[in-house]
């Protein structure tokens, strides 16, 4: 199912129109010099983050890490929202799927939906979710100027 949701995050994250965000037209940019391994994918207003090359589909690693913002970026919530999923496909069965999934607000960074099997503690999810939050937020800005 994390594999099918990624896709799914990934197919409404290239689809929905937005507000807010620098809209281009399906571009990948390598984020190599200050995030290695990690890329940003404009799309229709939606910003993707993520820590494979979405150009390349046969190199997606079994440990995904990805992160959207913007208008109908969200599969639960509409508005502009920031959508994170991390799912490791090699540790995952069926009866135990590691991920994570979570929405939140832009501007007050609320919770509006968050599912974990991935994460030991909070304290290692918060800094995975910093993270990418902060990388989002530099290609955000990076992409505004």
């Amino acid at each position: 199912m994390a594999l099918a949701m990624l896709f799914t995050l990934a197919a409404c994250g290239n689809s929905n129109g937005g507000a807010g965000t620098n809209t281009q037209n399906a571009s990948t940019t390598n984020l190599e010099d200050k995030y290695p391994r990690y890329y940003a994918n404009f799309d229709e207003g939606i910003i993707s983050v993520t820590n494979y090359d979405p150009d390349d589909m046969g190199s997606i690693p079994s440990y995904q890490e990805m992160i959207d913002y913007g208008d109908g970026a969200g599969l639960e919530n509409e508005g502009t929202v920031y959508c994170i999923l991390i799912v490791d496909t090699a540790a995952s069965t069926e009866e135990n799927e590691k991920c994570y999934y979570a929405e939140l607000a832009d501007e007050t960074m609320e919770i509006l939906i968050e599912e974990d099997t991935y994460f030991a503690n909070e304290e290692e999810r918060k800094e995975a979710v910093d993270k990418l939050i902060e990388i989002m937020n530099y290609v955000r800005n990076d992409s505004n100027e």
